[in-house]
């Protein structure tokens, strides 16, 4: 089962100051998307790394120029915390140094990595998801009018 329903799509739609549509319109532009398929083709583009302690984009996080940085990454390492990487057709997208569904400065910790890199991806996918259903239901309206 998908993590965006046809309704979050059709309400998106709705809510478009960009797009003059009738409900029939846009349910029918909805019901033409496969969205187990689109979230499956969304998902294959994310990947994630766990962080072994390269330099990312030429920096070592250890000692990382900008000051408040390099105390935040050295809180992490120090304690022991998981980094991990989000990519997103190859490009990194995010280096995530503390738990990203908590307050604060709150490491990773190794026993709840799989689960909160699981749930990060799950959240990136959905939105990947959600606005791309958006697009394709646009575009089909739009063709359909262009006929």
């Amino acid at each position: 089962m998908s993590l965006v329903k046809k309704e979050e799509v059709i309400q998106a739609l709705l809510t478009s100051p960009n797009l003059q549509a009738n409900m029939q319109e846009i349910v029918d532009a909805v019901n033409t998307l496969d969205l187990n398929a689109l979230e499956s083709e969304m998902r294959s583009r994310v990947k994630v790394e766990r962080w072994k302690g390269e330099k990312i984009a030429g920096v070592d996080l250890y000692n990382h120029p900008n000051p408040f940085l390099r105390d935040q990454y050295r809180y992490i390492i120090d304690s022991g915390g998981v980094i991990y990487k989000v990519y997103i057709d190859g490009n990194l997208v995010f280096l995530q140094y503390h738990h990203p569904f908590k307050g604060g400065l709150e490491p990773i910790t190794e026993a709840e990595f799989e689960q909160v890199a699981s749930r990060h991806v799950d959240d990136i996918v959905r939105h990947m998801t959600l606005t791309e259903a958006f697009t394709r239901a646009m575009r089909t309206i739009i063709s359909r009018r262009a006929r």
